[in-house]
C-alpha cells in the first residue's frame, strides 16, 4: 500500500488510542504529549440541543433513527449520529486533513474514554479487506509506541453499506497509559472517490453491552454522500 495509507492507519491509531487522553483532560485539565494526534485542551464546539454550524458542518438533535440520545454531524460528504452528551476534540488541534470527525465521552467511568472518529482518505482502489489487513500488520508492529499495544484482529465481516461494499472490522488491544483492555470497531467503506473509516474504541468491560446497541447505531447512521 502507498504511503499515504499507511499515514492513514497510524491516525486511526492514535485517535482510537486516545481515549486515556480524554479521561485524563476530563479529569485533571493537564495536556498528554503521548497523544499527538488529538488535543482537548481548547474548548470543542458546543453540542447544546438544536442546530450548530461549524467548519465541519451541521451538528443537529436526532432522536429518532437511533437507538440513544443522539446528536448528528453532517457536512458535504458524510454524515454520522453520535451520543448527545460527548464532546468534540477541536478541529483544529487535530493536526490532520484525513480526520474529519472524532468525539469522547467527556465523563468515563475509569481512565479510558469511549471515542469514535471519522477518516476520510483521498481514493477508493483498496478494498476493506486491504485495508483492514494493513491496520492489523501496522498496529501489531508499531501499536504499542502508540498507545495500542497487544493489537489483534478479532473478527471481520464483510457488509453491504448503503451500495458500498464495505466492512465491519473489530480488534482487541491494551492501551498501556490507562492500563485499560480495550475494543476496537471500525466500519471501513471504500465509495467512490475516497475511502470512510468510522472508528469506535470504548473498554472491553463495555463492549458486550454497546455492540449490539450504541455501536451498531452509530455505525448504522453513517451515511456517504457520493
Amino acid at each position: 500500500m502507498t504511503k499515504k495509507w499507511i499515514t492513514a492507519v497510524i491516525l486511526i491509531g492514535l485517535l482510537t488510542a486516545c481515549g486515556n487522553k480524554a479521561a485524563s483532560d476530563t479529569k485533571t485539565g493537564e495536556a498528554d504529549n503521548k497523544q499527538p494526534a488529538v488535543s482537548t485542551e481548547a474548548k470543542a464546539p458546543s453540542t447544546d440541543s438544536g442546530s450548530t454550524n461549524d467548519k465541519q458542518g451541521t451538528s443537529s438533535d436526532n432522536k429518532q433513527e437511533t437507538s440513544f440520545e443522539s446528536k448528528t454531524l453532517e457536512n458535504d460528504q458524510f454524515a454520522i449520529s453520535y451520543p448527545k452528551d460527548w464532546s468534540t476534540y477541536d478541529e483544529k488541534q487535530l493536526n490532520s486533513p484525513l480526520i474529519k470527525a472524532a468525539f469522547y465521552d467527556p465523563k468515563p467511568e475509569g481512565k479510558f474514554a469511549s471515542n469514535l472518529n471519522v477518516t476520510v482518505t483521498p481514493g477508493a482502489s483498496y478494498t476493506a479487506k486491504d485495508i483492514a489487513d494493513n491496520a492489523t500488520k501496522v498496529l501489531q508492529e508499531n501499536g504499542e509506541a502508540n498507545g495500542m499495544k497487544d493489537y489483534k484482529a478479532v473478527d471481520f465481516t464483510e457488509v453491504d453499506h448503503n451500495g458500498f461494499k464495505a466492512a465491519l472490522s473489530t480488534a482487541s488491544y491494551s492501551n498501556p497509559q490507562s492500563s485499560t483492555d480495550v475494543m476496537l470497531t471500525q466500519l471501513i467503506v471504500p465509495a467512490k472517490e475516497n475511502t470512510y473509516v468510522v472508528s469506535y474504541s470504548t473498554p472491553k468491560k463495555d463492549y458486550d453491552k454497546d455492540k449490539d446497541t450504541l455501536i451498531k447505531s452509530i455505525m448504522d447512521s453513517f451515511k456517504v454522500k457520493e
